[in-house]
């Protein structure tokens, strides 16, 4: 049948390039942002769940760089941890020699001179070992790093370093800093010429430097201990990297899966598009001839 009034051939052509277009705008956009999701029309659940995963994936790269960080305190505290548990060594010798009666007064001295010397660099490495900023071995409370540090004891810090994208205790990794100063590892030692007092080391007497020699291994045993429980927490963090970080790619993966766009299949379908629409406008003026047709039956 033949009509004037509608032509329903033009507005079959105009919906269907319509539709067209619309999908070749959505290729578009998809091929312009590279993200199949930009908008939550597109997928709600999908958008969703992609949020969800963005939180994580961020959540868990802070944690890898605070493990870092964490390695980081570690290395510093253990090599000077090593620096110390060198001079101690030293005191050991020094000690040895001076047991020896064979030792003038006078020898004595120098060797108890050095002796002190060592002893008060230990205090200064315990004193000024920092990392960020912070005391590592002063026995000090210093606030927080990436987690709260609080003083379990008048020589000790405990500090929690922020492992995982949660606040569960299973996110946390403990560090224990205790303070590593000559009076605490119990090595003080009296100036050469002068009387020891309280618990102070002096070589006076061959008894006394055996003694000197008991406390210094006693120290020795107190920081062995403690750079092998920093060596152990930095294997630890070492493998908490690691596992976080594989987390954090597969999570980036899944999260790919569901918000970015395939280029392939976009440019197909905005190929596709372009096309139907050329031919859409072909139809859509071949439609339009067709009304003109009925003029050649009233001539």
């Amino acid at each position: 049948m033949t009509v004037i009034n509608t032509n329903i051939s033009s507005i079959q052509a105009q919906t269907a390039m319509r539709a067209t277009r619309a999908s070749t705008e959505k290729a578009m956009e998809r091929l312009s942002t590279g993200l199949k999701l930009n908008s939550a029309g597109d997928d709600a659940a999908g958008l969703a769940i992609s949020s969800r995963m963005t939180s994580q994936i961020k959540g868990l790269n802070m944690a890898v760089k605070n493990a870092q960080d964490g390695i980081s305190l570690t290395q510093t505290a253990e090599g000077a941890l090593g620096e110390v548990q060198n001079m101690l060594q030293r005191m050991r010798e020094l000690s040895l020699q001076a047991a020896n009666d064979t030792n003038s007064g006078d020898d004595r001295a120098y060797l108890q001179t050095e002796l002190k010397a060592l002893s008060t660099e230990i205090d200064r490495v315990a004193a000024t070992t920092t990392f960020n900023n912070q005391k590592l071995f002063s026995g000090s409370d210093f606030g927080s790093f990436s987690g709260s540090g609080t003083p379990t004891s008048p020589s000790t810090v405990t500090l929690k370093i922020q492992v995982g994208s949660n606040t569960g205790a299973s996110d946390k990794v403990e560090i224990t800093l205790q303070e590593t100063s000559a009076s605490v590892l119990g090595i003080e030692v009296a100036a050469a010429g002068t009387a020891a007092t309280g618990n102070e080391l002096e070589f006076d007497t061959g008894a006394n430097a055996l003694a000197a020699v008991q406390a210094v291994d006693a120290a020795l045993k107190n920081v062995t201990n403690l750079r092998s429980s920093f060596g152990a927490i930095q294997n630890r963090l070492e493998h908490t990297v690691s596992n976080l970080t594989n987390i954090a790619t597969n999570t980036e993966l899944a999260r790919s899966r569901i918000q970015d766009a395939d280029y392939a299949q976009e440019t197909s379908n905005m190929t596709r598009g372009q096309i139907l629409q050329q031919a859409g406008t072909a139809m859509l003026a071949q439609a339009n001839k067709m009304s003109q047709s009925v003029m050649s039956l009233l001539q």
